[in-house]
């Protein structure tokens, strides 16, 4: 039985540090990357889309708006 834990433990072991490895990995490749290189896919989908500039910026306000008040709350219930 100690062995079966053991065994397990080692497992999950690997697993995380694979997971870790790949996360790093990911890192690097954009830490090597411009900023205009790692937007190049963003870019090509909002203009194939056909999304205006407005719309866009609509976007993104609306995904700051969420985010502060996801964030304002976490820290007003931990407050409490």
């Amino acid at each position: 039985m100690n062995q079966k834990i053991k065994r397990r433990v080692v497992q999950k072991q690997r697993k995380i540090v694979k997971s870790i490895d790949r996360r790093k990995a990911r890192r690097n490749s954009l830490a090597d990357n411009s900023f205009a290189e790692i937007l190049r896919p963003i870019r090509k989908d909002v203009r194939k889309k056909g999304i205006t500039e407005r719309e866009l910026d609509e976007i993104i306000d609306r995904a700051r708006h969420r985010k502060f008040i996801t964030r304002f709350s976490k820290k007003r219930n931990a407050r409490s």
